[in-house]
């Protein structure tokens, strides 16, 4: 008896993620062998005659209201004009302490506080004067990275804008660039993010977009890396093929490029060419020199590599190979107990039950709390009909019905009522609306959006 593996990548619309500043998106993901209802929708699809319920509507007047709100900006001009905070107050001296002070406070992760120490350093008319030294950039970088941090990412953006106006040859062009691009693809709005960063207006003369041709490799790297993410989000495959191909390996997406050309690829039914893809990643040698190209994203990609072979492996019915693959995560990757399942998974499938059980036997004993434990409870049954014990297969399957059914039962009553119907629908609209940000920072003119997906990236 052969269970149903579909190999499916699920596209939905681009929500603000991602873990650490994000770069493959979170539903770039090959899924794993299990079964999938075939009106099965992507997360994020709406009716587009959805209508936003009233608690929607609401939030958007809050979010007009926190819009409006005074800012920062107002309150220094405001102290200005009543002579409480004068020019001449201030001295390099005095900028250099506040940048100590709010750099230990970033460093401490006291974000808000930074924030507010950082900003008097960049925008308060005391320090107006000393708007061109290297310690001003480099607190617009701080208080940028703070901004993000608190979800304020419209307001970090126009902060690391101030810093990229200094031009292509100032010292913190290449880290404002970088940053720019995580939080625009934290943020999740790609469309809108590479012509925002295109009409920066640079001191010089002329817009970033005008300068592009003399952007640094490093920057013209990550620039077509945003756009062929944003390319792949669209479902714009040739276009995303096109940027993503140019990325040298001199780029820390070189890797993520490699492995959103493989997600392209397994959406488009090449499995071949996907798996070529996965293998440059997962078999670069650690100690290649281009290796050390990346960031921390890197080894959680490897891992995702891995697993996106072993699940290429079982589609195309090749147990052995899938096994192998499943079995190069390392012990201290978050992804062993999705490897153990599955390898499970392919081993049964592969006539192999008893290569089957111990593995399920692994994953129950190291990760007992597991979401993939009730799963290998139904598994673990399926394994012991293949060896003809039959007890053991129905003892198993009353157990998983009488764990499971009431739950089952609550769930069908509830999804049945038509208040908790309009309650989904509202949540759904909700999360598209929202953007799926984090809390934005009131005081730096950014409204606040719902709780963020804190999920990695995925493929």
């Amino acid at each position: 008896m052969r269970l149903a593996v579909p190999l499916l990548v699920l596209f939905a619309a681009p929500v603000a993620q991602a873990p650490p500043p994000g770069d493959v998106p979170p539903d770039a993901q090959v899924q794993p062998p299990g079964d999938v209802p075939p009106d099965a929708q992507p997360p994020g699809d709406v009716p587009p005659d959805a209508q936003p319920p009233g608690d929607v509507a609401s939030e958007a007047e809050e979010l007009a209201r926190i819009e409006a709100a005074p800012t920062l900006d107002a309150y220094y001009a405001a102290l200005a004009e009543e002579r409480l905070l004068a020019e001449e107050t201030g001295s390099v001296r005095r900028l250099r302490a506040q940048v100590r002070r709010g750099e230990a406070l970033y460093f401490a992760q006291r974000f808000e506080e930074a924030a507010q120490v950082l900003y008097e350093v960049v925008r308060s008319p005391r320090f107006r004067d000393f708007e061109d030294l290297e310690d001003v950039a480099g607190a617009e970088l701080l208080l940028a990275g703070a901004l993000a941090e608190l979800g304020a990412f419209r307001s970090a953006q126009s902060m690391l804008e101030r810093t990229l106006a200094r031009g292509l040859g100032d010292p913190t062009f290449g880290p404002a660039f970088r940053r720019w691009v995580d939080v625009a693809l934290e943020a999740g709005d790609l469309r809108a993010a590479v012509p925002r960063l295109l009409a920066v207006e640079l001191r010089d003369g002329g817009t970033l977009g005008e300068a592009e041709e003399g952007l640094p490799e490093d920057a013209a790297n990550e620039l077509g890396y945003l756009r062929g993410r944003a390319a792949y989000d669209a479902g714009e495959d040739a276009a995303a093929e096109a940027e993503l191909e140019a990325i040298t390996r001199r780029s820390r997406f070189y890797a993520n490029a490699q492995y959103l050309r493989g997600a392209a690829a397994v959406r488009r039914g090449e499995l071949g060419t996907a798996e070529a893809r996965f293998c440059s990643i997962a078999t670069a040698a650690d100690t290649e020199r281009f290796t050390f190209f990346v960031d921390a994203r890197y080894f959680r990609l490897k891992d995702l590599a891995w697993l996106g072979l072993g699940r290429l492996a079982h589609e195309g019915r090749r147990p052995s190979d899938a096994f192998y693959y499943y079995f190069q995560l390392p012990n201290d990757s978050e992804r062993v107990a999705e490897a153990l399942f599955e390898s499970a998974y392919a081993m049964y499938e592969g006539d192999e039950p008893d290569v089957a059980l111990d593995l399920l036997d692994q994953l129950e004993a190291r990760f007992p709390a597991s979401p993939f434990v009730a799963e290998a409870a139904l598994l673990r049954g399926y394994v012991h009909l293949a060896r003809c014990e039959f007890g053991d297969a129905d003892a198993l399957f009353q157990s998983y019905l009488a764990t499971y059914g009431p739950l089952a039962e609550d769930l069908d009553r509830l999804l049945s009522s038509e208040a908790r119907q309009a309650e989904q629908k509202a949540e759904a609209v909700g999360e598209v609306q929202g953007g799926g940000q984090r809390a934005g920072h009131e005081a730096f003119g950014d409204g606040r959006r719902r709780g963020r997906d804190h999920s990695e990236y995925q493929v």
